[in-house]
Order: structure tokens, then sequence, then C-alpha cells
């Protein structure tokens, strides 16, 4: 069987829709398939910015005025 997209040998199809089968990139790409979920979701706890409260603000001034 071979990916209808891009004519690769696929081993299982990741999508089918008809009878053209898709690999799991080009599905994706087609939005036939969800994208993947985060796997990592502790490293967004991790990775959270840290504010320096000893530099200031750079845009002080334009967040205060209103328009």
């Amino acid at each position: 069987m071979i990916c209808a997209n891009c004519n690769r040998p696929l081993k299982s199809p990741a999508a089918m829709l008809w009878r053209m089968a898709f690999g799991p990139t080009c599905a994706r790409k087609l939005s036939l398939l969800a994208p993947p979920a985060v796997r990592h979701a502790a490293w967004d706890v991790r990775s959270r910015e840290r504010r320096d409260t000893q530099t200031m603000d750079l845009f002080v001034d334009l967040a205060a005025e209103p328009k």
C-alpha cells in the first residue's frame, strides 16, 4: 500500500479516505488526523518565565496609556 499524497510505501495507513490511504504525516497535513497531544505536561511547569524584579519594564508607559 502506498500513500496517496506522497507515494511512500505504508505498512499500515494512518487514515483512509474512500480507497486512498495516507501516512501519518500526510494525514496531519491534510487535517485528516488531529494534531499530536502534548506529551510533556511537566515541561510546561518548569519552563515558565520568571519575573526579574530588579529590572525595569521597557514598555510601562505604553501599557498604562488608554487608547
